[in-house]
C-alpha cells in the first residue's frame, strides 16, 4: 500500500524566492503584467507535487500582521521583512490567481506566519490522518524543528533534492528537532538576524543544553539571569510545536474538519488552470497541462 502524503507548502517563502530570482528576466503578460514569479512559482510547485504525488495539498501565506506578535516579545524579530520593500502586488496577484484556479487550498489567518499555519498542518493530520505521513516545503529553517521521526520531513527551499529526516537534523544541529528553537536562542543564527546570547557558541550552547537536564530557561547557575531571559524570548517566538498562540484555537475557515477534506486530491484535481497560463501567456506550461503533464 502506498503512504498517502499531505505536502504542506510555505507559499510565501516559495513566492518570495521566485519573486527574487526573477526580478532581472523581464517576463511579461500581453497586457505587461511582470509573470516570472508566477513562472517560477508554477514550475516549483508542479515539480514538487510530480514528486511527491500527495493525497493532501495546502499553500500557507504569511497574514498581514503575522509577526506582531512575535514583536510584542522581541521588537527585533524579523525587522526586515521583504514586504517592507515589495514594490508591486500584481506579481503575487497573479501567483494567487494561479493557486485560485488549480483549487489547491490555501490558509492565511492575519495574525499568523505561514510557518504558524504549517505547524497547525502537521498538528492536524496527526489528529485527523492518521497514517499520512507530512512533507514540509519552505523557505525558512524554523521548519526543521517539526520534523518526526518517520512522520514528517522539510526540505528547506534551495535544497531541492533533499527531503530532511528528524534523524538528519539531529545529527546535523546535535539536538533533537523540538529543541532547535532553544539551542538557536543560544547560539544565535546570523542568516536569520538571531543574536543569540553574547559569547555562547554552537559548541556552549550545547553543553548548557546538556547540563540542564531539559529544564527551560536554563537555571542560573548555568546562565546568568537577564541573558536566561533573552534566550527564553528568542525561543518563544521561534517555537512552533509549543508556541503562545496557535492558529488552530482561532476560528479559521479551512482549519475545521473539513479544511482537511479541502486539502484531498480530488478537490485540487478538479481545478482548471488552463485560462490563467493563457492569460499570462505561458504558452510552453499551457501545452503541458492540456498534454496532462503538469501536476
Amino acid at each position: 500500500m502506498e503512504t498517502p502524503w499531505l505536502l504542506a507548502v510555505d507559499g510565501t517563502g516559495l513566492f518570495v524566492r521566485c519573486h527574487k530570482g526573477t526580478r532581472a528576466a523581464g517576463l511579461t503578460a500581453p497586457d505587461g503584467t511582470p509573470t516570472g514569479a508566477l513562472t517560477a512559482f508554477a514550475g516549483s510547485l508542479s515539480a514538487v507535487v510530480r514528486e511527491v504525488d500527495p493525497k493532501y495539498l495546502v499553500i500557507a501565506w504569511d497574514g498581514g500582521q503575522g509577526s506582531s506578535w512575535r514583536r510584542e516579545i522581541v521588537p527585533e524579530y524579523k525587522h526586515n521583512r521583504w514586504q517592507d520593500s515589495w514594490d508591486d502586488t500584481r506579481r503575487f496577484d497573479a501567483v494567487r490567481e494561479f493557486c485560485d484556479a488549480a483549487g489547491i487550498a490555501q490558509w492565511c489567518l492575519g495574525d499568523f506566519e505561514a510557518d504558524d499555519l504549517l505547524a497547525a498542518a502537521c498538528r492536524l493530520s496527526a489528529r485527523d490522518l492518521p497514517g499520512v505521513k507530512v512533507m514540509l516545503l519552505s523557505e525558512d529553517k524554523d521548519m526543521l524543528q517539526l520534523t518526526e521521526p518517520r512522520r514528517v520531513w522539510a526540505r528547506p527551499l534551495g535544497v531541492l533534492e533533499k527531503w530532511i529526516s528528524a534523524e538528519e537534523v539531529e545529527l546535523t544541529w546535535g539536538v533533537p528537532p523540538r529543541m532547535l528553537p532553544r539551542f538557536r536562542a543560544l547560539a544565535g543564527d546570523r542568516s536569520d538576524g538571531i543574536p543569540g546570547v553574547h559569547g555562547i557558541g554552537p559548541a556552549v550552547a550545547l553543553r548548557m543544553l546538556s547540563l540542564s537536564s531539559g529544564r527551560w530557561p536554563l537555571p542560573p547557575e548555568i546562565l546568568r539571569r537577564e541573558e536566561g531571559e533573552l534566550a527564553l524570548a528568542w525561543s518563544r517566538v521561534m517555537d512552533l510545536n509549543d508556541p503562545p498562540r496557535r492558529p488552530e484555537d482561532a476560528d479559521i475557515p479551512g482549519l475545521a474538519e473539513t479544511g482537511i477534506l479541502d486539502m484531498h486530491r480530488t478537490a485540487w484535481d478538479r481545478g482548471n488552470v488552463l485560462p490563467v497560463l493563457n492569460k499570462y501567456g505561458m504558452r510552453k506550461m499551457a501545452e503541458r497541462y492540456s498534454e496532462g503533464s503538469f501536476w
